[in-house]
């Protein structure tokens, strides 16, 4: 997903704005306190052991008008992961 959004940077009109790629570990974010314009995970945080920690973490991370946008899965699909996951136990 980063490779696309880099290669479709390169055909913006717009050359003068600033875009950082970072792939990191949704737990510990490797990033100041109102640094970024936006944060987007797609489908990676329902992997995380403390998930509103690391929501937490991205929203410290945003602007005061930055944008958090998340896909996640919910609903039944947590309670049968979380069925599976204490059966592995």
């Amino acid at each position: 997903m980063v490779k696309l959004c880099k290669d479709a940077e390169q055909d913006l009109p717009n050359k003068n704005v600033e875009t950082s790629f970072i792939v990191a570990d949704e737990e510990f974010l490797p990033v100041k306190e109102c640094s970024l314009d936006l944060v987007i995970s797609s489908l990676g945080l329902h992997w995380t052991i403390y998930r509103p920690g690391s929501m937490i973490q991205s929203r410290l991370a945003l602007k005061p008008d930055g944008l958090f946008l998340a896909a996640i899965l919910s609903g039944e699909t947590l309670k049968l992961y979380l069925h599976i996951f204490v059966k592995l136990l």
